[in-house]
């Protein structure tokens, strides 16, 4: 937790890994648990990140709150721990919780202690979606044009951020940060 702001938003990023046959059960808890999250204080929105069948093991959530002060009310609410000591039987290794203010998660590989400074966050970033956005937009409006749909700009710029964002979340910014770690944490 390095930044103290409690009006600038937070992130919990949770991820939870538990054997096939335990996934229904885990679904099942998601289902249970949506309400209550939804109805916290400060509560934005949710994404979760599903295991790739016969690959992968764990599941990640994000969670999004409007003030910091809301997420560490709903981390510390009876609530939540209820909820947490209701599935921990379930889980292959400790449910793994980090708190993160921004967007500096997409920095910090796991196990670092420390956030770049913002002009290195920039250009790293700039350096990321620049490539990007060239590569969705050249696959993107071809394919909008083979269906007919050549001149649906907006379309064509809705697919081509998601193309982008989802790169950049699930894929680019975890190898590049890694790559560039020496110079970004310098």
């Amino acid at each position: 937790m390095t930044d103290t702001n409690t009006a600038q938003g937070a992130t919990v990023v949770i991820h939870q890994a538990v054997d096939h046959e335990h996934q229904p059960l885990l679904e099942q808890w998601i289902t249970e648990i949506d309400p209550i999250i939804r109805r916290q204080p400060g509560f934005l929105d949710k994404q979760i990140i599903r295991p790739v069948p016969g690959l992968t093991h764990s599941y990640t959530i994000i969670i999004r709150f409007a003030e910091r002060a809301d997420l560490e009310h709903w981390l510390a609410s009876p609530e939540r721990n209820e909820m947490v000591a209701k599935i921990e039987p379930l889980l292959h290794e400790e449910l793994a919780v980090s708190v993160h203010t921004g967007l500096e998660f997409l920095f910090q590989p796991p196990g670092a202690s420390k956030t770049p400074v913002r002009w290195k966050q920039f250009l790293l970033t700039w350096s990321a979606i620049f490539p990007l956005v060239l590569l969705s937009q050249a696959l993107v409006m071809p394919l909008l044009a083979t269906v007919g749909l050549a001149d649906a700009r907006v379309l064509g710029v809705f697919c081509a951020t998601g193309l982008v964002v989802y790169a950049m979340v699930y894929w680019v910014m975890p190898r590049y940060t890694k790559l560039v770690s020496a110079w970004l944490f310098k």
